[in-house]
């Protein structure tokens, strides 16, 4: 067994000469840009097909092909994507990612879809490949559509339990998905898969990547296509769409290994926090489903490119953004606030920003001094959910914290008083950080404790 980063699923049906010369087209962009990759390809028969056979040997030699057998026949790509996916679990090769795509255009004559696909999908590995550096993406796709009628549970036929599913359809099965959830689809498929014929010819399209949602990864759309009265349109949106569709279902769950990838990103933005009470921190968050934050002191970037790995809204503000912002978009809905927290002009730019939403976290770690984070945690509290949390980074009371100005201890001391319920993550050495969280109550009243209370604050 070897293991190679990227692989390629291919399937192909040549029934003219016209599509020969399209075909080829399509082994000439993987020879391209997929050189150092396994590729296999399922060829459905066609008259065409010694022709075929004779391309791919010309132009992929190291390719590994086979041919459709008749009892498995279906008009459609989706049996030599079975005949395919046959032959790469008889390597038993392990890949970081696997692409799939199909000889989409050598039927319908529709070159400018095919052309589309070598260009832009096959033609734009590296930037691809880009994305998946994110855990919480398990798949990409160039376009998607948003279905409007139910998916019927087709792949549910090979497992022994039923597939959770997002209402997304990748459309013209060009998609690429992490190798482990290949792994897991041939470790846990039935062998009827490949012995048994589909059904349905739009059985990749719909239903073959869903399995990837039950492994805990969401969806990459670069572009999301709407079924209006039978007609395909565009229309704007982010990728961060399916977030609200996949609540709960985050990489993080279900894959070891996922925290490590989290903190290498971390680590590239110059995280300052300890590996150990971050990791506690995550474990929290993903515990507790937060999915919105409110960052007071963003600094380089490396807590919250953490946090956006995990959420679907995160405001930061600092008085620089030292980092590039734009990376983060593509994880989450993410606005970047430069400023000082403490002015009026800063504060009404975040309330602007979070829209009259309230988050479900808000973490302090901006101005050290303790009027600095006193006051970042009396402006910005009421910000947060009923029930959820407020965080203060480097509450560890020591004399290098001291030394440096940083009396975050001071402060949490106070708030924690105010709160019922309040955790302390402090690891070694005890020299600096510490991370302290305290849950939100309602303390709006007409009781002697609430004004008391209010009073005490101010």
């Amino acid at each position: 067994m070897n293991t190679t980063r990227t692989a390629v699923v291919f399937a192909s049906y040549i029934p003219d000469g016209d599509g020969l010369q399209l075909g080829r087209k399509y082994l000439e962009a993987m020879k391209k840009g997929f050189s150092d990759c396994d590729i296999y390809i399922g060829i459905n028969p066609s008259p065409m097909e010694a022709e075929w056979i004779e391309t791919i040997k010309c132009l992929l030699p190291k390719a590994k092909w086979q041919v459709t057998p008749g009892a498995l026949t279906l008009d459609s790509d989706a049996s030599a994507y079975q005949t395919a996916l046959h032959v790469l679990k008889g390597e038993k090769n392990k890949y970081d990612l696997v692409w799939f795509g199909h000889t989409k255009g050598v039927v319908s004559k529709r070159y400018n879809i095919a052309e589309r696909y070598i260009n832009e999908f096959f033609g734009k590995r590296e930037e691809i490949e880009k994305i998946f550096d994110f855990p919480k993406y398990g798949c990409y796709g160039l376009e998607a559509a948003i279905r409007p009628y139910p998916l019927e549970d087709y792949i549910s036929e090979y497992f022994d339990r039923k597939i959770s599913q997002l209402d997304i359809m990748y459309l013209y099965s060009f998609y690429v998905l992490r190798g482990d959830i290949i792994d897991k689809f041939l470790e846990n498929c039935q062998d009827s898969f490949f012995s048994k014929k589909i059904n349905d010819r739009y059985y990749f399209e719909r239903d073959f990547y869903q399995y990837s949602f039950n492994l805990g990864y969401l969806p990459y759309v670069k572009e999301i296509v709407q079924l209006n009265f039978g007609v395909w349109r565009k229309v704007p949106s982010t990728r961060a769409i399916f977030n609200d569709k996949a609540k709960g279902w985050t990489a993080y769950h279900h894959n070891p290994g996922v925290f490590e990838s989290i903190w290498a990103e971390g680590k590239r933005y110059k995280i300052q926090q300890k590996e150990s009470e971050i990791r506690e921190l995550i474990d929290f968050i993903v515990k507790n489903d937060i999915q919105s934050i409110l960052d007071i002191g963003c600094y380089d970037g490396g807590t919250t490119i953490c946090f956006a790995n995990l959420c679907r809204k995160i405001v930061s503000c600092d008085l620089k953004i030292r980092f590039d912002p734009e990376p983060l978009k593509n994880l989450c809905n993410y606005q970047a606030i430069e400023g000082d927290s403490h002015k009026r002009g800063t504060y009404k730019k975040i309330k602007k920003a979070l829209g009259g939403c309230k988050v479900d976290l808000l973490f302090i770690d901006g101005d050290h001094t303790f009027k600095g984070s006193w006051g970042d945690y009396r402006r910005y509290r009421e910000f947060v959910k009923d029930g959820g949390w407020i965080v203060f980074h480097d509450i560890v009371d020591s004399a290098d914290h001291r030394r440096l100005g940083c009396y975050v201890s001071k402060t949490w001391d106070k708030v924690k008083t105010l709160h019922r319920h309040s955790i302390e993550i402090i690891h070694g050495p005890v020299n600096w950080g510490g991370i302290g969280l305290v849950q939100a109550e309602t303390t709006q009243g007409k009781g002697l404790i609430s004004r008391l209370w209010r009073r005490y604050i101010q």
